[in-house]
């Protein structure tokens, strides 16, 4: 393909990848140090994105036969990927012959469509819908699901209201805030026996903010590590990557380790970009064995999914 290309436009096309390389090795080595300063805990939130663009930018200077560039290129893709295998997560994703349905999405509802959203979770077939990010105006779009008899409801405007809709009994046991947000909602589903986590933290671009994250996290593995539960779940938008040195910290202190999903599942958000730049920001994570299914965002910047859970 380099025919197809003069001197002058290989040379060009090589200087402008070779700042992309530069700039993806920045972000690489930004991330090694994000252990020690919240700010830096943004750029670990990418290690997976920084993965795909070496190996994008790689098959670039193949082209155009760059030979250093293509080493260094290769060289960091193995790092990137290495710090994938580096998070020790128990991870799970099978096919399972007995399950309920539980339906998780960050709704967005300032840009989703709300008129089709109630329609496509009632075809998911899920006995629980768990929302974050819920409005009054979502709200109200849910209240023609007469399957769903129990209901909690906590619409905000400021993107930190909860919404959990059930076709069997749960009981509410803890709604959680910190500086005056919600940031989590604590329910007991008796069928299943199970003690489920509905968690939304906000994203880590102040410190105060990424402080809330490490307080919420290292509330609710105590509780469990304390308390044992036969069956839990924590579900949300955890606004980290499990390649993160803040999951890790969380995910490390788990007495017995709950199963993730796996590593390289698309990611939820933005929608809007390719599946594997997407960074997997929504989490699930249970003792019992679940698959994922992901569903459309129906115009939320965060995709949904179905957690299929072993009963």
């Amino acid at each position: 393909m380099t025919f197809l290309f003069s001197s002058q436009v290989k040379k060009e096309l090589r200087e402008f990848f070779d700042i992309i390389l530069f700039l993806n090795l920045l972000g690489v080595l930004l991330s090694l140090v994000s252990v020690y300063h919240w700010f830096f805990n943004l750029f670990d939130q990418f290690l997976h994105v920084y993965l795909y663009v070496s190996l994008f930018l790689m098959f670039i200077f193949l082209i155009l036969k760059a030979f250093p560039q293509i080493f260094a290129s290769l060289c960091l893709s193995m790092f990137c990927a290495l710090s994938f295998y580096n998070t020790n997560v128990k991870v799970v994703n099978s096919d399972l012959n007995s399950k309920f349905n539980i339906y998780y999405q960050n709704i967005n509802s300032s840009n989703v469509k709300l008129e089709a959203l109630p329609l496509a979770i009632q075809n998911t077939n899920s006995e629980i819908v768990a929302l974050v990010e819920s409005t009054v105006a979502a709200e109200e779009r849910f209240l023609n699901l007469n399957e769903y008899t129990k209901k909690l409801s906590l619409p905000r405007d400021d993107n930190y209201g909860f919404l959990i809709l059930g076709k069997i009994n749960f009981q509410v046991n803890e709604i959680y805030e910190k500086f005056g947000i919600p940031v989590y909602v604590r329910i007991y589903i008796e069928k299943y026996n199970l003690r489920m986590y509905l968690v939304h933290l906000p994203p880590p671009l102040w410190k105060d903010a990424w402080k809330i994250q490490q307080d919420t996290l290292k509330k609710i593995v105590n509780e469990i590590n304390l308390d044992r539960p036969q069956a839990f779940m924590i579900v949300g938008d955890l606004n980290m990557v499990a390649t993160s040195n803040q999951f890790k910290n969380f995910y490390k202190e788990f007495s017995s380790p709950p199963y993730s999903q796996e590593l390289f599942n698309p990611g939820t958000w933005p929608s809007f970009m390719p599946a594997y730049i997407r960074l997997p920001i929504d989490h699930v994570l249970s003792n019992k064995k679940f698959s994922l299914k992901l569903k459309d965002s129906f115009g939320s910047d965060h995709k949904g999914f179905v957690i299929q859970v072993a009963n």
